[in-house]
């Protein structure tokens, strides 16, 4: 699992434009938005074009057991594409721990951390709409109903699939 931190390494892994695995054993190249459509990518294990929420209980300090197997199945998804997850820098140390500690095949997965909850909708929006992840899975402190409208938007345009986590 890749941690990327600054926002310019954010852009260019979401524009596709940077691979951040030095080995090419380790991970293939990433294919673009239409070779994905045409290549390799399996419909039938998700639904391209929608986004999907999970709301959890403030007080869930590690959802290890809900996410887990969810996380798992998305970063062993035979496409070819990233599995991206979108968290706050504050949660992002542990979300990786976390990750790291399951398991997780991290070879197929790209950490993002944003700022704050409108960076979140922004870099999940980018990178579902990139069309270089097949699912990007965010947590979010708030998502109003526009939120969702837009990561909906940029899903269908990627050809991908969100799963957007909040709390209340």
């Amino acid at each position: 699992m890749q941690f990327h931190g600054t926002r310019t390494e954010q852009q260019q892994l979401i524009a596709g434009r940077r691979n951040p695995f030095s080995s090419a054993s380790r991970r293939p190249a990433v294919r673009s938005h239409q070779q994905s459509r045409e290549g390799t990518c399996n419909k039938a294990l998700y639904n391209s074009g929608k986004v999907s929420e999970i709301v959890l209980p403030l007080d869930l300090a590690q959802p290890s057991g809900l996410l887990e197997p969810l996380l798992s199945h998305l970063a062993d998804n035979h496409d070819s594409r990233w599995l991206t997850v979108v968290s706050s820098r504050q949660e992002a140390a542990q979300v990786t721990r976390w990750m790291r500690s399951s398991s997780i095949d991290g070879s197929r997965v790209i950490c993002l951390a944003a700022d704050n909850n409108e960076d979140a909708l922004e870099l999940s929006s980018r990178a579902l709409a990139s069309g270089t992840s097949h699912t990007v899975v965010s947590w979010f402190l708030a998502l109003e109903e526009h939120g969702v409208l837009q990561l909906e938007q940029a899903a269908r345009q990627g050809a991908s699939q969100g799963l957007a986590i909040r709390s209340r």
